[in-house]
C-alpha cells in the first residue's frame, strides 16, 4: 500500500512540475538550446513559401537575430578625404529575395531602395585598382557586421560572391568593377531558383573610365583615320550600333563575366533571375546589361541611378523591368544629349529634390545642398546645340582637314620663337592625342592651327573630370571658338554646384520618393 501511495504522489508531483520544466527548457534554464517554434509559412515570403529562410533575407539561421524580419537598421559610412567627407548616417533597408518570384515589370519600392544602397556601396575599392582613382568610398554597418563593403554585405545575405576588376583584365578604357553574387531559393515543388546580382561601380575617377564615358562612337562609312577605331564594326566588342560605344563594350564584358560566373557555379541559365543595378557610369553599364538580358529572354529586375543616356534605339522604352531614377538637378543623366537622339532603356522617373529632401541631404552630409539650376540649364543648352547627331562629333569641318564647312573648330596662335610654340602645344594633355590635328606655319612668326572636332571637347572634359587637367589649366586652355561659350557655361555651373546632385546620397533620398506613378 505504501509503495502504491508513493508512486501516486510521484506522478502527481511530476504532473504539477511539467509546466515549470517546460518553461525552463524553453528559456534554456537547464542548459539546453531553447526550443524553436515550428516554421510557419510566412506571409512575408509569398512567392517561395516552403523555405528554411522564412524571412527571405538569405541570412543563415545561426546569424539571423530575428527570423521574422528582413528589415535592417544600418549605418552608412561615406569617406572621401580629398573632399573632406567623413560622415555617417542611418539607413534602413529591406532585403527580401521573395520579390524575385514576382513580375519584374512592376515597380517594387523596397527593391528600388535596396538597389540604390547597393549601387552606392559599389564605390568601395577605387584606389585599390588604380592609384590615380578617386578616394570616394562607402561602407555599411549593422547587426550582420561592422564596416562591411559590398561583397561582404552580399555574403552576409547568403550570396556566393565574385568580384571582377576589368582594369586588371583589359588594357584599354572600357572597364569597370563589377560584383557578382548568387543566392539559391527553394521553390514549393522542391526545386530552386537562382537570383544573380550584377552590381556595377560608377566612375572611379580615372582617365580610362572618364574617357570611355565620353566615347559615344559613330557609324560614318568613311572618316578620318584617327577615328576609324571608334566606328561601329571595327571593335568586335561593340555589339549594338545604336548604343553608346564605351558603355556598350563595357556592358558586354560584364555580361561575359556574369555568364562565366553562372557556368562556373553550375547554375542553369534558364533557371536564373537577374538583378542588375549601378550608379552613374555603373548605371549606364547596368542599363545596357539589363537590355541585353531582357532581349535574350532572361527574367531581369533592373534599377539604375543617375543613369546617362545610353542608346539611340527607337524601341528603348519598351524594355519592361528597367527602372531608371534620375535627379533633375544632376548633369550626368542629360549626357549624351536627347537632342542628339540619345535615350535610355526602360522607363525613367525624374525626381525634384524638394526643400525637405535638401534639408535631409544636409543633415546626412553636414553641408548645404548646392545645385546649379539656371546655370545648369544654360550649360546644357550650349552643349547640346554644338552638334545635331553623334556622328558629327567625329568630323573635321575645318578647311585644312575637312570640307571647310565650319572653321570655328580651329584655334590659331602665333609665337615669337619655335620654343615658345612648343610650350604652347605641350599644354594639351597627352591623353588627348589622336583627338585633334595640328597645322604649323613658319614665317615672321611661328603659327599653330589647332583643329578640334566635338569629340576633342568631350574628351577634354574627361581630362578635366579625371584630374588630367587642373581647374586652372582647364580654364586657361585655348579652346576653339565653337566651344568657348559652352566651356565657360559648364565652368560657371560647376561653381554653383553640379556635384551634390550626383552624390549617392541624393539618390538614396530619390529612391525614397519614387512610386510606380513616377515613371514615364
Amino acid at each position: 500500500m505504501k509503495k502504491k501511495l508513493a508512486l501516486i504522489l510521484a506522478i502527481l508531483t511530476l504532473l504539477i512540475s511539467l509546466p515549470v520544466i517546460a518553461s525552463r527548457l524553453d528559456t534554456g534554464a537547464y542548459g539546453f538550446r531553447p526550443l524553436k517554434p515550428p516554421i510557419v509559412l510566412p506571409t512575408i515570403c509569398p512567392h517561395f513559401p516552403i523555405d528554411p529562410d522564412p524571412d527571405c533575407d538569405g541570412v543563415p539561421e545561426e546569424h539571423d537575430t530575428d527570423l521574422k524580419s528582413n528589415v535592417y537598421a544600418s549605418t552608412v559610412i561615406h569617406t572621401k578625404p580629398s573632399a573632406s567627407i567623413d560622415t555617417s548616417y542611418s539607413y534602413t533597408y529591406k532585403w527580401d529575395y521573395s520579390v524575385f518570384g514576382g513580375d519584374p515589370s512592376q515597380f517594387n519600392y523596397e527593391l528600388c531602395r535596396l538597389s540604390s544602397l547597393i549601387a552606392g556601396l559599389g564605390y568601395h575599392r577605387n584606389q585599390q585598382d588604380d592609384e590615380t582613382a578617386s578616394d570616394d568610398q562607402y561602407f555599411i554597418s549593422n547587426v550582420l557586421g561592422q564596416s562591411m563593403n559590398l561583397p561582404q554585405l552580399m555574403e552576409a545575405h547568403g550570396m556566393t560572391v565574385e568580384e571582377h576588376n576589368l582594369h586588371a583584365e583589359y588594357g584599354d578604357k572600357h572597364v569597370t568593377l563589377v560584383d557578382l553574387g548568387y543566392h539559391r531559393k527553394i521553390l514549393p515543388n522542391g526545386g530552386s531558383r537562382d537570383i544573380v546580382l550584377i552590381a556595377m561601380r560608377g566612375s572611379n575617377g580615372t582617365w580610362a573610365e572618364w574617357s570611355s564615358n565620353f566615347e559615344i562612337g559613330h557609324e560614318l562609312s568613311s572618316c578620318d583615320p584617327d577615328f576609324e577605331q571608334y566606328r561601329f564594326g571595327v571593335d568586335p566588342e561593340w555589339h549594338t550600333a545604336e548604343n553608346h560605344m564605351g558603355f556598350d563594350i563595357t556592358a558586354n564584358r560584364v555580361l561575359e563575366a556574369a555568364m562565366s560566373f553562372v557556368a562556373r557555379n553550375g547554375l542553369d541559365p534558364d533557371n536564373v533571375v537577374y538583378w542588375v543595378t549601378g550608379h552613374s557610369r555603373g548605371a549606364a553599364v547596368a542599363n545596357i546589361c539589363a537590355s541585353e538580358l531582357i532581349k535574350s529572354g532572361r527574367t531581369t529586375f533592373a534599377y539604375t541611378f543617375a543613369c546617362p543616356n545610353t542608346t539611340l534605339a527607337e524601341d528603348a522604352s519598351s524594355y519592361a523591368g528597367i527602372f531608371n531614377i534620375v535627379n533633375e538637378d544632376d548633369l550626368v543623366p542629360y549626357l549624351p544629349f536627347a537632342q542628339w537622339g540619345f535615350t535610355r532603356y526602360g522607363t525613367t522617373a525624374v525626381v525634384d529634390m524638394t526643400d525637405s529632401m535638401q534639408d535631409e541631404w544636409s543633415e546626412m552630409m553636414g553641408e548645404s545642398y548646392d545645385h546649379a539650376e539656371t546655370t545648369l540649364d544654360n550649360a546644357l543648352s550650349r552643349m547640346s546645340g554644338l552638334i545635331s547627331e553623334r556622328d558629327e562629333a567625329y568630323v573635321y569641318t575645318c578647311s585644312c582637314h575637312g570640307d571647310g564647312a565650319d572653321d570655328s573648330i580651329m584655334t590659331s596662335n602665333w609665337y615669337f620663337t619655335n620654343s615658345n610654340r612648343e610650350k604652347g602645344i605641350a599644354k594639351t594633355p597627352a591623353c588627348l592625342d589622336g583627338y585633334y590635328k595640328l597645322e604649323l606655319e613658319d614665317g615672321i612668326f611661328y603659327w599653330t592651327y589647332h583643329c578640334q572636332p566635338m569629340v576633342f571637347f568631350m574628351q577634354m572634359l574627361a581630362a578635366y573630370m579625371s584630374g588630367q587637367m587642373t581647374t586652372l589649366e582647364f580654364g586657361d586652355y585655348d579652346i576653339a571658338d565653337k566651344y568657348e561659350t559652352a566651356k565657360w557655361s559648364l565652368a560657371l555651373a560647376a561653381v554653383w554646384g553640379v556635384g551634390h546632385p550626383h552624390y549617392c546620397e541624393s539618390y538614396f533620398l530619390a529612391a525614397n520618393e519614387v512610386t510606380e506613378a513616377s515613371f514615364d
